[in-house]
């Protein structure tokens, strides 16, 4: 009776929701990122060249968070991409290259940052490069990207 009473404990402390872990909303999110990235299409999508027997693919993905924005979700992901070096080729493959990646609630892509080096993190509606406020969606600048004001680090906004 006694390994009884424990087993129940413990199976009702495993099914617990512990709400403060730092967990996506969503188990799958970085397989909806992806499959987000490949159906925007280049530059975020996976494909082999045969004439040089090269192939350019995601080599990292990561989640930075979810914010808060006036006209919905956003979410933000930093992926990074590389090609393959050619066979019996002496010089390197091309460095690879990294994106800050910007989708709406449904994971389709709505802006992307090229070349973006650095650690990115969300608070609230605010998107920091390390500890430097790269813009608040709670109070965005007069010129955004979308609007051909450039893009890094101005916000991707949709409607």
């Amino acid at each position: 009776m006694k390994s009884l009473f424990l087993f129940l404990v413990f199976a009702t402390a495993a099914r617990a929701d512990f709400s403060d872990d730092q967990v996506p909303a969503a188990p799958d999110i970085l397989a909806r990122l992806i499959e987000g990235a490949e159906k925007f299409g280049s530059p975020l999508r996976f494909r082999t060249s045969e004439a040089e027997r090269t192939v350019y693919y995601l080599r990292s993905a990561a989640y930075v968070g979810e914010c808060a924005a006036p006209f919905g979700k956003v979410h933000i992901a930093r992926l990074f991409f590389v090609r393959s070096g050619v066979p019996e080729q002496e010089t390197p493959p091309a460095r690879g290259h990294g994106f800050l990646v910007f989708y709406d609630s449904d994971f389709r892509v709505r802006g992307i940052w090229r070349a973006v080096e650095g650690q990115f993190s969300v608070r609230g509606t605010r998107l920091f490069e390390g500890e430097r406020e790269l813009f608040d969606y709670a109070r965005l600048p007069a010129h955004r990207a979308g609007d051909g004001s450039g893009e890094y680090p101005r916000p991707p906004v949709w409607k």
